[in-house]
């Protein structure tokens, strides 16, 4: 009675109470050989007001059966699982199950150019209806009770920029699912890579919520003595069962009458996990399941995992087919603004890029200025430089996308199942910043080396031509660097992978022309950009000067053929573009296609 009255005086009369429950879990994983059981028929509950801290040695299936009972789960033909997660009584399957739930996960994935006031306001404009002052008011109310203040207005930072300490990461991914006020806080070991001192904050500060009337529910990996003092509730968890289901100051003394005394001024969780450790998961030696099975048969016997329902609890919201708190457009329109705040505050995107484009065009007009048309010397050197110019757009691109868009996947996938916005606002805005950005990079680049070199010039249809391919050929490389980077989590994975596709690719591009390819092989020219884009360029380059007729010293025999005739080109300009377009389409619509997969994988 006395956590009922605790909550009654709460300021946060607002959030409904939540008692999360849950019955007969199993969860399975089909690996080649056999299939291994992570939960094994687990049943619990988790009362408004309480923190319940969920611990267990690695493999003991503590993650899973967070990922369960805030239902980020999915059947595949490998996963399995089956049981029933209640919320005040009613099934999460038949009631807006998300609308009452925040998840923090382990890692800190956070929009590195933001602000911490400014990652709250996204998080909180896109899940609440109200009004922009209102959102703002409450989002000043939420840094100042997170203790965020003299960090609001910093960056968040990465390994490219300055920003704020772990500690405040945390608190920040806190305050991003606190925004909505929800009734159940789900966290996934938020005390990984933080020193003792802001652990204990962090747990402190969970606890506060709890006060409030939330169910917290949260795994978390040795905590200090400190910490463990901090729990209302513990659940122990061994090779995936429950063995330890009460109120954590009772534990020593339920561990104690089963033969398993804790030391005198030891850390209980230190001693539990000694005590639970299993050298291999899935596979107990005879002293393990020993062990086991004695927590298991006094869990039974002394009923530790009866409830005793004190609250009044409310009828929860039906599940409906509402789309979120807004629109697409909104969606989109915030999604806009943060891309185009990443371009502008990371130098990576911005300064770096334009000094590395500046410096390689430097070297092209060092060694290419002003280059003739009539001699051969003078035809490889306009054709050497044209695939150059090809080269660098489509490799300036693919680097800088490949080696960012994976942070952007991963914060995708979590704002995506915080219900925040839908996968085609995100990627439309991501699309349109680039078209936008990719414009000023190829006509900055393409001014510093057309005139230089002594590209034609003489119509303006020719100049034209020339930057709509410095584009299509910029937004191509950006479109492999979209699909790689959408398919591999890690961005080192993905640029290897990249770098394995470009170079066949490249070999197919009509410069590095070899009789000796084989048949088989032959249609990889068919979907190479670097083809459609050299030889654009050099179709509009010769046709430029007249096409003229360029001899090289065979033996004794001159060869004299047009330039065009030499290259073996005969599409038209227009459809180089195109195709050079179509398959720059096709590459975008790919990735969109992987991002959706994507999310179903880690599906919320």
């Amino acid at each position: 009675m006395e956590k009922e009255q605790l909550i009654r005086t709460s300021t946060s009369k607002d959030i409904p109470l939540v008692e999360v429950t849950w019955q007969d879990l199993f969860y399975q994983v089909q690996m080649k050989e056999k299939k291994l059981e992570i939960l094994k028929g687990i049943s619990g509950s988790a009362e408004p007001g309480e923190l319940l801290a969920i611990m267990g040695s690695s493999g003991a299936g503590k993650t899973t059966l967070l990922n369960m009972l805030s239902d980020r789960v999915q059947k595949t033909k490998l996963v399995s699982f089956s049981g029933e997660v209640f919320a005040n009584n009613q099934s999460i399957t038949t009631i807006e199950y998300k609308n009452y739930i925040g998840y923090v996960t382990q890692e800190d994935i956070l929009f590195d150019c933001m602000t911490v006031k400014e990652c709250l306001m996204f998080s909180a404009r896109l899940r609440i209806k109200s009004s922009f002052d209102s959102i703002s008011a409450k989002v000043d109310t939420l840094i100042s009770e997170l203790n965020l203040e003299n960090c609001k207005n910093t960056y968040v930072g990465s390994h490219m920029i300055k920003g704020i300490s772990g500690g405040e990461k945390k608190r920040t991914s806190i305050g991003i699912e606190l925004v909505t006020d929800p009734s159940v806080l789900f966290l996934d070991e938020p005390t990984s890579g933080l020193d003792s001192f802001t652990a204990c904050t962090v747990i402190s500060l969970l606890l506060r919520q709890a006060r409030k009337g939330r169910t917290v529910i949260s795994t978390i990996h040795q905590p200090s003595s400190d910490i463990f003092l901090l729990f209302d509730k513990l659940l122990l968890m061994s090779d995936g069962h429950i063995v330890y289901h009460g109120l954590a100051k009772e534990a020593v003394i339920f561990f104690e009458r089963n033969g398993f005394s804790c030391p005198p001024l030891s850390n209980p969780a230190d001693y539990f996990m000694e005590i639970l450790h299993i050298k291999k998961p899935h596979d107990l030696d005879d002293e393990e399941k020993n062990t086991v099975n004695t927590l298991l048969k006094a869990v039974v016997e002394s009923s530790l995992i009866e409830r005793k329902n004190v609250f009044e609890l409310s009828k929860l919201e039906q599940k409906s087919n509402s789309k979120g708190a807004t629109g697409f457009f909104f969606q989109f329109y915030m999604n806009f603004y943060r891309f185009g705040i990443r371009i502008m505050r990371n130098p990576m995107l911005s300064v770096v890029k334009i000094f590395i484009l500046t410096f390689i065009a430097g070297m092209i007009n060092l060694f290419y200025w002003q280059i003739g048309k009539d001699s051969a010397s003078d035809y490889r050197n306009r054709n050497g430089v044209l695939y150059f110019i090809t080269l660098n757009l489509i490799f300036g691109n693919v680097q800088g996308t490949v080696l960012s868009f994976p942070l952007m996947r991963s914060l995708m996938i979590k704002e995506y199942n915080s219900n925040m916005y839908g996968i085609s606002a995100f990627f439309i805005a991501k699309n349109l910043v680039d078209l936008i950005y990719d414009i000023f990079v190829s006509l900055y680049f393409s001014n510093l080396v057309y005139w230089g070199v002594g590209l034609t010039h003489e119509k303006f249809e020719h100049v034209g031509y020339f930057f709509l391919f410095a584009l299509l050929i910029h937004m191509a490389g950006g479109s492999i660097g979209l699909l790689t980077g959408s398919t591999f989590k890690r961005p080192e994975v993905a640029m290897s992978f990249t770098a394995i596709t470009l170079v066949p690719l490249m070999y197919f591009s009509g410069y590095y022309r070899s009789d000796t390819i084989p048949t088989a092989f032959r249609w990889i020219e068919n979907i190479s950009f670097y083809k459609y884009g050299f030889q654009g360029l050099a179709k509009n380059e010769w046709d430029g000067v007249g096409n003229p007729h360029i001899c090289f010293e065979q033996g004794v025999h001159k060869d004299c053929r047009t330039a065009l005739d030499l290259l073996g080109i005969t599409m038209s300009i227009r459809e180089s573009a195109g195709l050079l377009f179509m398959l720059m389409v096709i590459m975008r619509l790919m990735a969109l296609g992987v991002l959706i997969l994507v999310v179903k994988k880690n599906k919320a």
